[in-house]
C-alpha cells in the first residue's frame, strides 16, 4: 500500500424527512381503511375477499402456487391464478399468516399499495427535480381521484398494487437512459 492512499470513510445515510411526510399524506388517501369495518359494498371488494380465502385455502393444501380454485364455479373448480396476477393476494396471505383477518388483510394490502406508490414516485421524482418536488409528485400520485376511485368504488386490488410499478418502472428507464454502467 503505497503512503498517500487514505481509508475511505463511507457517510452514514441520512435521515430524509420527506419520506416522513409522504407516509403522513398517506393518511388523507387511506385514512378510511383505518376505520373499522370492510367496505363491502365497493364493487370488488367481496371479490378480493373470497380470492383470498381461496388462496388462504390453497397455500392449506400444499399448494405454493394455487392455480386451480375447486370452489370456484359452484364447485366445477376454476384455474383462477393462471389468469388472475397473484402478487397482492400473496401479499394478503402474508398478513392473513402474520395473524390479520381475511378482510383486514386486503384492507392492509390496499393501505400498503397506497404508501409504497408514493415513497415509489417520491424516489423517482426525487432523482431528476428534487426533493421538494418528489413530495408534490408523491402526494398527487397517492390521491389522484381515480385512484380513490380505485381503493373506494372499484376495490380493485391488484390494479392498486400495480400503481407501485409505475413509477419503478419510469425510474428505471430514466437511470438507464441517464445514467447507464
Amino acid at each position: 500500500m503505497s503512503d498517500n492512499t487514505r481509508p475511505t470513510t463511507r457517510k452514514a445515510p441520512r435521515f430524509d424527512a420527506y419520506i416522513l411526510l409522504v407516509i403522513l399524506f398517506s393518511l388523507f388517501a387511506i385514512g378510511p381503511l383505518l376505520q373499522p369495518g370492510y367496505p363491502w359494498e365497493a364493487h370488488d371488494a367481496r371479490h378480493s375477499v373470497y380470492f383470498l380465502f381461496e388462496m388462504d385455502q390453497g397455500i392449506q393444501d400444499g399448494n405454493l402456487y394455487p392455480r386451480w380454485q375447486p370452489d370456484f364455479a359452484f364447485g366445477y373448480g376454476y384455474p383462477f391464478f393462471n389468469i388472475y396476477g397473484p402478487l397482492a393476494t400473496y401479499v394478503g396471505e402474508v398478513l392473513h399468516l402474520l395473524g390479520l383477518g381475511f378482510a383486514d388483510a386486503i384492507k392492509a394490502v390496499f393501505a400498503l399499495s397506497v404508501v409504497a406508490s408514493g415513497l415509489a414516485m417520491y424516489g423517482f421524482v426525487k432523482q431528476i427535480l428534487g426533493r421538494r418536488a418528489g413530495l408534490v409528485a408523491a402526494v398527487a400520485y397517492m390521491v389522484i381521484p381515480y385512484r380513490l376511485v380505485d381503493l373506494y368504488v372499484r376495490a380493485a386490488l391488484a390494479e392498486s398494487v400495480a400503481y407501485v410499478f409505475v413509477p419503478l418502472v419510469l425510474w428505471g428507464v430514466w437511470a438507464t437512459l441517464h445514467r447507464p454502467r
